[in-house]
């Protein structure tokens, strides 16, 4: 009973620590990041951003509805993951595991080497996908609406000069 207190008020505390980053990350959204040819990255991870790259990323690529430019020559370390982003890969451009680009414009060079899997689906397929969720409610709506509207009757009214009944 006596450690109770202090237990909890350690356990919050470790809660409170925030995931650990590396000094060379770069993680942000609406923003800008250039990785210069002299400099480099460990993980690149932003949301509606733009990218420049440059330099070498020894770790991951993660993007979603941004635009990256990757110069020619420069190497990826691990994985790239984008969606929906505009994407401009230079020649000789090199990923050392998996490539996904879901929903993604732009241009991959027959000379971009993936170490790993390649998975491109693109943006109109992406943006198709995106409308199943919409589309199965709308459909079922418009049967109710058709099954509803055909099973009405509608009272008959006698053209004038016709005894009314």
């Amino acid at each position: 009973m006596p450690l109770r207190r202090p237990t909890l008020i350690l356990a919050l505390l470790l809660a409170a620590i925030p995931a650990t980053m590396h000094a060379r990350d770069r993680v942000g959204a609406f923003t800008t990041f250039k990785i210069a040819a002299g400099n480099d990255a460990n993980d690149v991870v932003c949301a509606f951003c733009t990218i420049t790259i440059e330099g070498p990323i020894h770790g991951d690529l993660v993007t979603a509805f941004s635009d990256v430019t990757v110069a020619d020559n420069t190497e990826i370390g691990k994985d790239t993951v984008t969606a929906f982003t505009d994407l401009h890969f230079g020649e000789n451009v090199t990923i050392g595991k998996d490539l996904v680009a879901f929903g993604s414009f732009g241009d991959l060079p027959a000379s971009t080497v993936v170490h790993g899997d390649r998975v491109v689906v693109p943006a109109w397929l992406a943006f198709l996908f995106a409308l199943i969720p919409f589309a199965i409610p709308a459909g079922i709506i418009y049967l109710i609406v058709r099954l509803v509207r055909g099973r009405q009757t509608y009272a008959y009214v006698p053209p004038p000069g016709y005894p009314r009944v």
